[in-house]
């Protein structure tokens, strides 16, 4: 027998290998598709009290890198923060939001997170953790809302929160003070094109429990905004905006020219921050690109809801509906989420952009906290709901975070 014929085996048995092993590396390529495909996709998530539910697009890759010199992991030169600087500004300009990665210290968020888990629990509102998860922020349990707590308002206690957190209040900065050395302060100035920027007084520090959430608003319902006037009809080469061509092409091919961020008359931007991990079940950040813009259909539908202002309350009368199926975002509306937003991430949105938050499926809290900036120069806008007053002095001095 020739050595040929003698090989013969030995090639079957490799043919058979390589083919059972691109079945298996079709298979796992198959499924890992499907995942990826799923995770980009549509979701229905609960909203508001009434059984209503908002259908969300879970965009994976939407946030941004920033980071600053001095932060963790090291720090990046003056040019390529320049770079990542315009690529957010130009997100923010077009999706009237940008998701931050990276916008502050973890360890320092980290902190505060565990920081604000431990005034919860003085209060009686987190229950022991399970086992090994003590020192595990986002270990099973760690959050657990204790029995008979559901109706706990960290809200109500924000200031006394803050004044037990003072990784928080290196985070945030000085309740209406400029926020010079802020590393989050340094952050908005640059999107605003400003030097420098100021915190407004009324933060608010959230811990949300199971079947809440907060309704469809934008946040010009509760402060005291110059108006802007809505187009009333748009032209027909207006009718598709700047941001829905952009949005329509490549988010990242929007012009890279320096300059303001329109703000749609309001020189202010929330900037909300997971102080844990947060996906969609435990009730996620749900936003609308495009619904602060002033021109094309989107904003023709919105126009109707632009005038509505909050109460005393400063919550629900400021919302557009408990529902937001019940507000037609048309076409080209459509609300989105990350599938993740991280312990360190920041969103930085603008006064006139749609936005709400899913209701929490899970049995743990769901923390937050929310601040507001303008230029140094202007004048802090008055809040609408009575809740503008600062934390005392001696809790607003460490800013250096």
């Amino acid at each position: 027998m020739d050595v040929g014929d003698k090989a013969t085996p030995q090639r079957r048995r490799h043919r058979s290998h390589r083919r059972q092993h691109g079945t298996l590396a079709a298979t796992l390529a198959s499924a890992s598709t499907a995942a990826a495909a799923a995770a980009r996709g549509a979701i229905t998530l609960p909203v508001g009290s009434s059984g209503g539910a908002v259908r969300v697009q879970v965009r994976p890759g939407q946030a941004i890198r920033w980071r600053s010199s001095g932060g963790d992991g090291g720090s990046s030169s003056s040019s390529t923060r320049e770079v990542r600087l315009a690529q957010l500004r130009r997100r923010l300009a077009a999706d009237g939001f940008v998701h931050v990665r990276g916008a502050l210290r973890r360890a320092t968020a980290r902190s505060a997170s565990e920081e604000i888990r431990a005034f919860l629990r003085s209060c009686g509102a987190v229950a022991e953790p399970a086992a090994g998860s003590a020192n595990e922020t986002d270990g099973r349990g760690a959050w657990a809302v204790m029995d008979g707590c559901s109706g706990f308002s960290l809200l109500d206690r924000r200031r006394e929160a803050e004044a037990a957190s003072p990784s928080l209040r290196r985070l945030v900065g000085a309740a209406g003070g400029v926020g010079g050395e802020c590393r989050l302060a340094q952050l908005v100035a640059g999107l605003l094109g400003q030097d420098a920027v100021r915190s407004v007084p009324v933060r608010w520090l959230r811990a949300v429990g199971r079947g809440q959430g907060t309704g469809a608003h934008f946040d010009r319902a509760f402060f005291e905004l110059p108006e802007v006037e809505v187009a009333e009809e748009a032209k027909d080469d207006e009718d598709v905006s700047r941001g829905q061509a952009a949005r329509a092409a490549d988010g990242d091919d929007v012009d890279a020219g320096g300059g303001d961020v329109d703000l749609g008359g309001a020189r202010m931007v929330t900037v909300w921050m997971p102080l844990m991990d947060v996906t969609p079940e435990r009730g996620t950040l749900c936003l609308v690109p495009g619904s602060h813009e002033r021109v094309g259909d989107l904003a023709r539908r919105l126009a109707p809801y632009r005038g509505l202002g909050a109460g005393a309350d400063g919550t629900r009368s400021g919302w557009l509906a408990e529902d937001p199926s019940d507000v037609d975002l048309g076409p080209s509306g459509k609300w989105v989420t990350a599938d993740v937003y991280k312990v360190g991430d920041a969103v930085v949105l603008l006064p006139d952009l749609l936005h709400l938050t899913s209701n929490n499926q899970t049995d743990e809290w769901r923390v937050s906290c929310e601040t507001r900036w303008v230029p140094a120069q202007d004048e802090l806008p008055r809040f609408r709901g009575g809740w503008g007053a600062p934390a005392p002095a001696s809790h607003t001095s460490e800013i250096n975070g």
